[in-house]
């Protein structure tokens, strides 16, 4: 008579190839959770502010890199001379009022721990061209806690060789920072205004055999005055100058047009007194002239 037969159930591979996959997927999905928690030392480099301090708040910290760039320009060789300065390929403008005789390019910044790209161009105006020069660092500039990195440099025009500035970092204060609540109004800081003193004439020279009086009037009065590249003052002005020779005239006002005039030296020698009276134009007008 027929009988049942008791069989062993036959072992299932693919079964044990699965739970070893996912037991290795586990395994890597708890090494990536537990990666996902930072290091105190780590934090300083992936966290990130929520939101930027109020302005305030920021005008009173301290500044944390200063350049200052001296002998820039004067009423004499170097008129109109002035400098441009790049952080990280961006422009800075300095904290004085910029003029055609503005000698000193200050820039105090309050910036982020790290390095920085620091250039300078000094920009060297004659009548003719405009030529430019390069102001480098030797070393990367690092704006370290606590710490206030300062780059000067006082120009040399009669060196020809490459301007370079070295960064010598100052230590500051490094009390400890106090926290405290923002009042709800902020009131602006004051603006203290920038004067610049006047330009001073330079110093006369003797008169020529053949010097004629040249007597420059404008309108409105209080232009610079400048013949052959030499400063003479504010108009209204009278000099003496050599009736041998072809002056070039230049006259500017802040917010005018500049003017440039050619005096002939065939006109001087026709006349002992030569007065030149010219309007000056607003600068706007001119433009859209």
């Amino acid at each position: 008579m027929p009988a049942f037969r008791r069989y062993s159930p036959r072992r299932n591979s693919t079964f044990g190839f699965l739970a070893l996959v996912a037991a290795l997927l586990l395994t890597i999905l708890l090494a990536a959770c537990g990666s996902s928690r930072l290091t105190t030392d780590r934090a300083y480099s992936k966290l990130k502010p929520k939101e930027q301090l109020p302005d305030r708040e920021i005008r009173e910290m301290p500044e944390n890199l200063v350049i200052k760039i001296t002998n820039v320009a004067d009423a004499g060789k170097s008129f109109r001379n002035f400098i441009v300065l790049y952080v990280n390929g961006q422009e800075i403008a300095p904290v004085e009022k910029l003029s055609n005789f503005t000698s000193t390019y200050t820039y105090p910044m309050r910036l982020q721990h790290g390095v920085y790209e620091v250039k300078a161009e000094y920009h060297v105006v004659g009548f003719w061209r405009e030529q430019v020069f390069d102001i480098i660092v030797d070393e990367p500039v690092k704006v370290l806690p606590d710490q206030r990195t300062l780059l000067q440099i006082k120009l040399d025009k009669d060196d020809p060789r490459p301007f370079i500035i070295e960064p010598a970092p100052e230590v500051i204060d490094s009390r400890p920072i106090v926290t405290r609540p923002a009042p709800n109004v902020i009131v602006p800081a004051p603006v203290q205004p920038v004067v610049q003193p006047a330009p001073q004439p330079v110093e006369a020279v003797p008169l020529p055999a053949d010097a004629v009086t040249l007597q420059i009037n404008t309108s409105p009065s209080g232009a610079d005055v400048i013949i052959d590249d030499r400063y003479y003052g504010q108009s209204p002005v009278k000099i003496a100058v050599s009736s041998g020779q072809n002056h070039i005239v230049q006259i500017s006002r802040a917010g005018y047009a500049e003017v440039v005039k050619i005096l002939n030296a065939a006109e001087l020698r026709e006349q002992p007194l030569m007065q030149l009276l010219i309007k000056l134009e607003p600068a706007e007008a001119k433009n859209q002239n």
